[in-house]
């Protein structure tokens, strides 16, 4: 448990959600992107010694993800007109005895709502055949929800079936507390990174624009420990590019800019970066390295003809 970082302002949702899977109570946590939702999650697995598969399983909800995928269903075997029953990952965790993790519940389709409908209610499922399975006594349930979605359709249906915690954004001395905890030789750097990020979120709050969150900060700090040069304005710069201004579509240059203004480059090198830079490329026996990314070359033996 030693890459989390427990602050204050999250104790009381912890202690919620512990009485709540102590009670086998579903829970639903709710809060805006990247507040810590999953992390406080998988901190309180990592209580529970449940933070690994097929103790603690996690499924990212989307529109590719129906009631079948969670299910199971039958699948083409090896013999001719034969098929095999091949259970989903909700099935395996019912019968396992899993803490299940439902990610971005309000990306959900009806369709998998209504699929767990029985699950929430009755702890059980009916499957395919017609044969009910009743879940383990330790099988527990968690979703998460943005409470900033625009997405507040079918998902809503179910909201009542669910015991609901609400997580607040972290706070700038919360996530000051992270970093510094977690990258302690990135410190000196600390304050003008969440400034700029501070800069870039109260930039990009349309709603066909991607969102900036603290987990793309939490990235940025990872890439630049990794270079070990927290004072190399141009490593820094080019880090920011790629973690604040690559999903950026209109005024990308202005956007730019104003990453190279606040680590202290000057316009004219800002531009050359921006439109004339070309990474180096150097390819070696082992390694192919393009700019700051460096690929291990693997040589497989050709087959014996």
């Amino acid at each position: 448990m030693n890459r989390f970082k427990l602050i204050e302002s999250r104790c009381t949702q912890i202690h919620l959600i512990h009485c709540a899977l102590k009670e086998a109570l579903p829970v639903l946590v709710r809060g805006p992107i990247g507040c810590g939702k999953t992390a406080l999650i998988q901190y309180i697995a990592c209580q529970l010694n449940r933070n690994s598969y097929p103790h603690f399983v996690v499924i990212q909800l989307g529109e590719h993800i129906d009631g079948k995928s969670l299910i199971g269903s039958y699948q083409c075997s090896d013999l001719p007109g034969k098929f095999d029953w091949e259970p989903g990952p909700l099935t395996k965790a019912m019968k396992l005895g899993s803490l299940i993790l439902l990610e971005d519940l309000d990306c959900a389709s009806t369709d998998l709502l209504s699929t767990l409908a029985p699950v929430l209610k009755e702890k059980s499922l009916y499957m395919p055949d017609g044969q009910l399975l009743r879940a383990n006594e330790d099988f527990r349930i968690i979703a998460t929800i943005r409470s900033d979605s625009s997405y507040t359709g079918h998902s809503a249906l179910l909201s009542k079936d669910w015991f609901t915690v609400d997580i607040n954004s972290l706070t700038t001395g919360d996530m000051k507390d992270i970093l510094n905890s977690t990258f302690p030789s990135l410190e000196t750097i600390t304050d003008c990174m969440l400034d700029i990020y501070q800069l870039m979120t109260n930039n990009r709050k349309s709603a066909n624009v991607r969102q900036i969150s603290f987990r793309d900060l939490i990235k940025l700090f990872r890439r630049i420990e990794t270079w070990g040069s927290p004072n190399d304005p141009v490593l820094i710069f080019h880090e920011l590019v790629d973690c604040f201004a690559a999903y950026v579509r209109d005024n990308r240059s202005e956007v730019i800019e104003i990453l190279g203004v606040n680590v202290n480059l000057n316009k004219d090198k800002v531009d050359y970066f921006d439109s004339m830079y070309k990474p180096s490329l150097e390819v070696k026996s082992n390694q192919l390295t393009i700019g700051r990314s460096t690929l291990n070359i693997t040589k497989r033996d050709r087959p014996q003809k």
